[in-house]
């Protein structure tokens, strides 16, 4: 009869038993030992015994006069194959995502005398324990750690440095009807009809008025009907793409003409005003503009569990991208109209839960761009916006691809331009006064806008109150400054004239001159805060070499300058012969494509 054998237990009692064997033998061994001293070990440790002294607390270990043999002290390193100071073969480990690194953490203690008691108790942040409360804290340690950099620079690029996120690409005009409501809901403004009351009064008392508006009648009426053209061919190719096409030769020809009305009539107003504070001032001709916010609790684009799983409501980022006429930047900002208390800026915007990927917007992962139409570094103190003129290419581009001539929506279109383009332009200019995407406004930011073909004017009035809406930045109560919305005054399309004829245009409206020349003429303020409080979270370079503020400066635009969709990287990366013949079977040569590596001292043309 066979009796079953219990595996485990069997190899236990054969273990148990060898280590018992071996246990005896070392017990032999040492009793074998130790049984016959000899004299002279006795003598040893008897004479060690003696000479042994007590250790005190006092002495000091690593004294290295106090001890005999260093030698003793010296813990010795490893035998390695190789040197220490060539690389070792080891496991390659895996990098968290940047979003997992803790930026900066603050280990700055009170003073002595503060340290224990405070007239009003302090109590430590409340974290949630959940998973997405400790993703939270560490976003917000990050802005905390951006908030503390002294230049603005240094601030754009610890932004944009990172990946790409999923941005909606908003151009100054989209393509479809009825989308002014969803620029305001994207930009959180408040569109108020009619300009404010310091632009109503018109001043009769001004010298050679008569004299200003038949120049500047005579520059409108040069530009348009009497001289010839710039040479297009070089504009026409660096034109922008945006998603209701590139435009036509003749859209060009005419959208060049409307620049230089623009340029000729705020060089002949500079002129005019002898005032210092006219001679303090910079003017961009042709900017691009490139700036992306986040918007808080909008609707995902799409569904897909991979990128936004349950989340119904997400941080939407958009980018703005466009080509405008011309900037006027000054040293010292614009008065505001109304302050972050009136009632006014406290507007509730209506909500616009528009899929924008429906309205043509187009959703492509791209990096955070902060670009006003000058680089952070080149701006010789004109930070503060005073006008933004654009023209209407983009508006004829838009009737003439979609067929819409017969829509009477130009006014909409004229007051999403102005909003969108005026907002995209303000937050630009914010990043680079210190105001990043996560820290708020401390005081608004006000621009004039103007919009025009030559024959039909609109004026606008643009004042940022607030360009943080992420959803980090959003508390619950009520009092918080994110209840803030940012306001723009319209006058609406007022027309100058309705013809030319004989050398003459019929019919002017001299209102339109008086209050074109009313608004180039608004006087900025430079006592009402100090350089100290306009920029609050700016401080003074702490680089020391100035390589390294190339090195940042270069990264920074190269940046910027080579943003490149990644479909199109992807068809530029191999020629079509090339995939042809490695593709084809009887390719039995793998050809490397070398190609010269282009070293380039400055960035390309970021057009």
């Amino acid at each position: 009869m066979l009796i079953p054998v219990n595996r485990p237990l069997l190899r236990y009692i054969i273990l148990s038993q060898n280590s018992q064997i071996n246990v005896g033998r070392y017990a032999n061994r040492t009793l074998s030992s130790s049984s016959s001293p000899s004299p002279s070990s006795v003598s040893n440790a008897q004479q060690s015994k003696s000479n042994e002294q007590p250790i005190s607390d006092n002495s000091d270990w690593f004294n290295v006069e106090s001890g005999t043999d260093i030698n003793e002290r010296v813990v010795p390193k490893p035998i390695s194959y190789l040197p220490d100071h060539l690389p070792q073969l080891r496991k390659r480990q895996k990098q968290k995502p940047w979003w997992k690194f803790r930026y900066f953490v603050d280990v700055n203690t009170l003073p002595n005398e503060q340290q224990e008691y405070t007239e009003q108790p302090e109590y430590p942040p409340i974290f949630e324990p959940t998973t997405e409360g400790k993703r939270k804290q560490i976003r917000l340690d990050w802005y905390n750690a951006i908030r503390r950099l002294p230049t603005a620079e240094q601030k754009i690029y610890e932004i944009t440095k990172h990946y790409g996120h999923l941005s909606l690409m908003i151009d100054p005009v989209m393509a479809t009807y009825n989308a002014l409501p969803a620029q305001q809901f994207i930009t959180r403004t408040h569109l108020i009809n009619g300009l404010p009351e310091s632009y109503r009064s018109t001043n009769n008392d001004r010298k050679n008025i008569e004299h200003l508006r038949q120049q500047i009648l005579a520059i409108i009426a040069g530009r348009l009907f009497e001289a010839k053209s710039r040479i297009v061919s070089f504009d026409f190719r660096k034109t922008l793409l945006s998603t209701i096409g590139r435009s036509s030769r003749a859209n060009v020809i005419q959208s060049l003409a409307e620049d230089d009305i623009v340029a000729d009539v705020i060089q002949l107003l500079i002129q005019n005003n002898n005032s210092t504070e006219r001679l303090d001032h910079h003017l961009d001709f042709t900017p691009f503009v490139s700036t992306s916010w986040w918007l808080g609790d909008y609707p995902i684009p799409f569904r897909k569990s991979h990128w936004f799983r349950d989340n119904e409501r997400i941080n939407q980022l958009i980018t703005y991208r466009g080509n405008h006429s011309v900037h006027w930047r000054t040293m010292n900002p614009l008065p505001s109209i109304v302050s972050f208390d009136d009632p006014l800026s406290c507007t509730k915007i209506p909500e616009c839960n528009y899929n924008l990927l429906k309205l043509g917007v187009t959703l492509r992962r791209h990096n955070i761009m902060s670009l006003p139409g000058f680089w952070p570094d080149r701006s010789g103190g004109h930070d503060f916006p005073y006008l933004l003129a654009m023209n209407y290419e983009s508006l004829r581009q838009r009737k003439q691809r979609y067929g819409l001539s017969q829509c009477m929506d130009d006014q909409d279109v004229l007051d999403g331009m102005a909003i969108i383009s005026a907002f995209s332009w303000l937050t630009g200019l914010a990043n680079n006064l210190g105001f990043t995407l996560y820290d708020r406004l401390t005081y608004p930011l006000v621009t004039n806008v103007i919009i025009t073909d030559g024959q039909h004017w609109s004026f606008y009035v643009y004042q940022l109150n607030n360009h943080c809406f992420h959803d980090d930045l959003v508390a619950d109560n009520e009092n918080d400054d994110n209840r803030l919305c940012n306001l723009c005054w319209s006058s609406g399309q007022m027309r100058l004239f309705d013809s030319y004829e004989n050398g003459k245009l019929q019919n002017v409206n001299t209102a339109v001159l008086d209050l074109l020349i009313d608004m180039l003429n608004m006087k900025t303020v430079d006592n009402h805060l100090s350089p100290l409080e306009l920029r609050p979270y700016l401080s003074i370079d702490s680089r020391q070499q100035q390589r390294e503020r190339d090195e940042l400066t270069y990264s920074l635009r190269r940046k910027f300058a080579n943003q490149i969709d990644t479909f199109v990287a992807r068809r530029k990366k191999t020629n079509l012969w090339e995939t042809v013949y490695k593709n084809h079977k009887e390719a039995f040569i793998d050809v490397k494509r070398i190609r010269p590596k282009i070293e380039m001292k400055y960035p390309p043309f970021f057009k």
